[in-house]
């Protein structure tokens, strides 16, 4: 008897040993979402603060894995400084697993003395938490912004002959750049006596997946047969047909891009080869207004070809 006391409070000890001075982190809270991990990156990628309703817990940005790791320090108001790593793990197309993993930068021993403390609450844990849970009912209010629907088989994207103009810009300035071009096109047209003949698209050209920098060209299709020369800025290009794989989305197009992350996981899950060169038609017009919620763009992301 007296021996096993000796191997459990040997355990005990190397235990407490253990997560005091060796642990790399104090705490591990996990959660799901309705949404694919690229889409769920985006938002965690995009947080200025912790908790929206408090401007004071700012969130820095230290580092990245696309869609699958990021590293942050934010700042609570119970402890000065905590690093936080997000793990995204797909479960399901449309179902992320969120890890996040913490340590305070500040009085790490007495921190952890006091997380393991069975009479007392870590107010730094406790705080965190109510936090991660008002940042998961965010996701879910997300539901009322945007959708996205995959669909099941490559298809062929629309070919078109258009008159654009090109960018680059972050993926969050895409609607930016796409609105102050606008005019721009439409003047090309009307000095050239052309009609738009078809949907306005996004082709980008080049996707900097880890700075999240593109460079896109904004086109309005014209007939197959029209001359125009180009004009500064405007040029005439012809997209062509390619194999792709592609998603519906509703939503405010300056949140579009969020579907390319759903399909580029899908894509990395199929072991399918792609160009990172997305495709978005826009079957909506934000300019008549109406709820964002039944705006639709469909994206494609095209498979390489033999």
């Amino acid at each position: 008897m007296k021996k096993v006391i000796i191997i459990f409070c040997s355990v005990i000890i190397l235990s407490l040993c253990w997560y005091l001075f060796i642990k790399k982190y104090d705490y591990q809270i996990s959660f799901e979402s309705d949404y694919g991990p690229g889409a769920v990156y985006q938002e965690v990628l995009d947080l200025k603060t912790l908790n929206s309703t408090d401007s004071l817990k700012t969130v820095t940005l230290n580092g990245w894995k696309s869609f699958n790791k990021i590293t942050q320090t934010a700042h609570l108001k119970e402890v000065d400084s905590i690093e936080l790593v997000w793990d995204f793990e797909a479960l399901h197309d449309s179902i992320t697993k969120i890890t996040v993993r913490t340590r305070s930068t500040t009085n790490k021993f007495l921190q952890r003395l006091s997380i393991i403390n069975p009479f007392q609450k870590n107010n730094y844990i406790q705080e965190l938490k109510e936090d991660l849970i008002a940042f998961q009912k965010q996701l879910y209010e997300l539901k009322g912004i945007y959708t996205i629907q995959q669909g099941e088989d490559a298809v062929t994207t629309p070919g078109a002959t258009c008159a654009c103009i090109t960018s680059t810009t972050s993926i969050k300035g895409k609607a930016g750049a796409m609105i102050a071009n606008i005019s721009r096109l439409e003047e090309f047209l009307n000095k050239n006596e052309l009609k738009q003949d078809g949907f306005p698209m996004v082709q980008v050209r080049h996707w900097y997946i880890p700075e999240n920098i593109i460079t896109f060209d904004f086109c309005f299709p014209i007939a197959e047969n029209a001359t125009a020369r180009a004009e500064n800025d405007v040029f005439i290009r012809k997209i062509e047909s390619t194999k792709a794989i592609s998603a519906t989305f509703h939503g405010n197009y300056k949140l579009s891009h969020r579907a390319w992350f759903d399909l580029y996981e899908r894509a990395k899950n199929e072991n399918l080869s792609i160009i990172a060169e997305p495709l978005e038609v826009y079957r909506g017009n934000p300019m008549n207004g109406g709820n964002p919620i039944k705006w639709q763009a469909d994206i494609y992301l095209p498979l390489q070809t033999d």
